[in-house]
């Protein structure tokens, strides 16, 4: 869980948390929640770690949040 998660990580967070800072991108969203989903298929807890994933994105790019929340 921790490695799939720790890939999720690479692939889903911005460069940094600052307004307009990133986009993410179709392929970098669906990878990383493929990562994720497989994170929770292995241990049910990885939902509260990777909702932390996700949360920093409205803060960068409110459309690549919404975008990322609808693919999971």
């Amino acid at each position: 869980m921790t490695t799939l998660w720790l890939w999720a990580a690479v692939a889903l967070l911005p460069r940094r948390l600052e307004r307009g800072a990133d986009r993410l991108t179709p392929t970098r969203a669906i990878g990383g929640s493929a990562l994720l989903l497989a994170a929770v298929l292995t241990k049910p807890t990885a939902v509260l770690h990777g909702a932390l994933l996700v949360l920093g994105w409205p803060l960068v790019d409110i459309r690549s949040a919404l975008a990322l929340i609808a693919r999971l």
